[in-house]
């Protein structure tokens, strides 16, 4: 898009939702923004800025096949906006300036070999008080269980 002689705007819009897939290796709903904008008022400054936004969800319990049985849980996004002045007046000397922010967040179930009682597990350290429904059985990897489920 272009509003103005001198304003460029460029942006795209991914969505995705894959419900009952047969093995589920991607999350179940995806969105992904871009934008990007430059606006050049004269030949010696140029002003543009960005922003990404990428939003994944697995908000869904599998079911009926007993090696992906269990809540998957995941959600995460990656946001990330930017913003830049380039101020050339000459050949000479010249100023740029910019700034970016980002934002990260991820949560996800994991499974963990653990106990089902609310007493302390020494086998991992990351399952210390599990809680949650039991993993797929047979085991992951060949391990003995229990296996629980819980926030990673």
């Amino acid at each position: 898009m272009q509003p103005a002689n001198h304003w460029h705007i460029n942006g795209s819009v991914e969505v995705l939702y894959a419900d009952n897939v047969l093995t589920p290796v991607a999350p179940r709903e995806l969105q992904h923004y871009r934008i990007h904008t430059t606006y050049r008022p004269q030949t010696w400054a140029t002003f543009s800025g960005a922003y990404n936004d990428l939003e994944r969800h697995n908000n869904t319990n599998n079911t009926g096949t007993a090696s992906v049985d269990g809540p998957l849980q995941h959600v995460d996004h990656s946001r990330i906006l930017s913003l830049n002045a380039d101020l050339m007046p000459n050949e000479h000397y010249g100023f740029d300036i910019g700034y970016a922010y980002s934002d990260v967040y991820t949560a996800t179930n994991i499974c963990f070999l653990g106990t089902a009682s609310s007493t302390a597990s020494t086998t991992i350290p990351g399952a210390a008080t599990p809680s949650g429904i039991a993993c797929p059985s047979p085991p992951p990897r060949g391990g003995s269980g229990p296996y629980t489920f819980g926030p990673g």
